[in-house]
């Protein structure tokens, strides 16, 4: 379908006769990107997928890692590791005072490595200590999330954020290119989105 071709496929769960897309792609082949944060779906994207989609709020020795599993897949499999892409939506916060605003954005830190597994990897290929997760996950969990807080380091939250002045977050996102990432995804506070755009995008 995405290629532009007629389809026919009868399964227990699906007939198709004949079927094209309404609306054509503009862009062909239409490259096909996995979200990817673990080794598997790493290795995955490339071994088979056009780029990768890798998870926000990711410390950059994360990304180095991730690009090295990537290009090492795709060099067991023949492929050119340099026709995968790497795309990170990176979060960001313009600000001449980050430290203002670092207790929200700490919360926000403790809600990520909540998540089974993602504190785990996110952690320890970020070069951050795990060992704090379970009683991180036990504070917040009881509701005390400014106890929680004071496991989150100031330097993790200037390595899962790119937040600083105009100078500092340009800095930052070179450093993501520089570890791998072809495509830096910006992905500022809904209010904000103008002002990143104008002085970040050109």
């Amino acid at each position: 379908l995405l290629a532009g071709a007629p389809v026919t496929h009868n399964d227990a769960a699906t007939r198709l006769t004949d079927v094209r897309l309404a609306i054509p792609p503009v862009q062909t082949p239409v490259p096909i990107y996995l979200a990817a944060i673990g080794p598997r779906a790493l290795r995955l994207v490339g071994t088979v997928a056009d780029g990768a989609l890798l998870n926000a709020y990711v410390p950059i020795p994360y990304i180095k890692w991730a690009t090295e599993e990537i290009r090492k897949a795709a060099q067991v499999v023949k492929r050119d590791p340099s026709l995968v892409q790497i795309t990170c939506m990176l979060p960001i916060r313009l600000t001449d005072d980050p430290e203002s605003i670092w207790p929200g954005l700490k919360q926000r830190i403790i809600r990520l490595l909540q998540e089974p597994y993602v504190g785990e990897i996110l952690l320890e290929k970020g070069g951050f200590d795990p060992s704090i997760l379970p009683e991180l996950r036990t504070l917040a969990t009881a509701g005390n999330s400014d106890a929680a807080a004071g496991l989150i380091s100031d330097h993790m939250v200037d390595s899962f954020y790119v937040v600083g002045s105009e100078k500092h977050c340009r800095e930052r996102i070179e450093e993501y290119r520089n570890a791998g990432v072809n495509l830096p995804l910006l992905l500022p506070s809904l209010g904000d989105f103008h002002r990143v755009a104008s002085s970040l995008c050109h």
